[in-house]
């Protein structure tokens, strides 16, 4: 019986590493789910922070600090650890975006600032014919995840990308 117990308590520390955290899944298949799932997605293109220089989906710093930071860098963008997005290649409102982030408190910045980048989106093509788009664009924060979603069917895109989380 001794042994048992000895055994187990042995077994202990490495039962503890099994269950530890999961890791997360990349922003880039998440946004693949997304995409996957949007009816109707125009051309466009994929862009991955995990893409090396050179690759078809790299994403520049330039390109962040344009859509994000006013021509600068963000002021959150230390504690982003994944980011994909997709943009049409026209002026199709279709826009979607996924950020992983090291924090909550990150996220709640991160998100503030697709908040701030949605509004200009409206403000920008909000009038034409499809402006429904911007009636159930969302930024929405899930764990550790940014998600901006303008899209013809956001609650289901909001869907897929929980699930794709996990």
């Amino acid at each position: 019986m001794k042994i048992i117990a000895a055994f187990l308590i042995l077994l202990l520390p490495f039962s503890f590493v099994a269950c530890g955290r999961q890791e997360n899944t990349s922003c880039r298949e998440i946004l693949h789910a997304m995409t996957e799932a949007e009816v109707g997605l125009p051309s466009g293109k994929i862009y991955s922070m995990k893409a090396a220089r050179g690759d078809d989906e790299y994403l520049s710093e330039h390109l962040i600090n344009s859509l994000y930071g006013d021509g600068s860098t963000p002021v959150m963008a230390d504690g982003w650890l994944d980011l994909a997005l997709f943009l049409p290649s026209s002026a199709h409102p279709c826009e979607m975006a996924v950020f992983l982030c090291n924090s909550r408190d990150t996220a709640n910045d991160t998100a503030r600032m697709l908040c701030r980048r949605l509004g200009s989106l409206r403000q920008a093509k909000g009038n034409g014919e499809l402006s429904y788009y911007f009636e159930s664009a969302s930024v929405t924060v899930r764990e550790n995840y940014v998600l901006l979603v303008i899209s013809s069917d956001t609650e289901n895109i909001l869907k897929v990308a929980s699930k794709a989380i996990g």
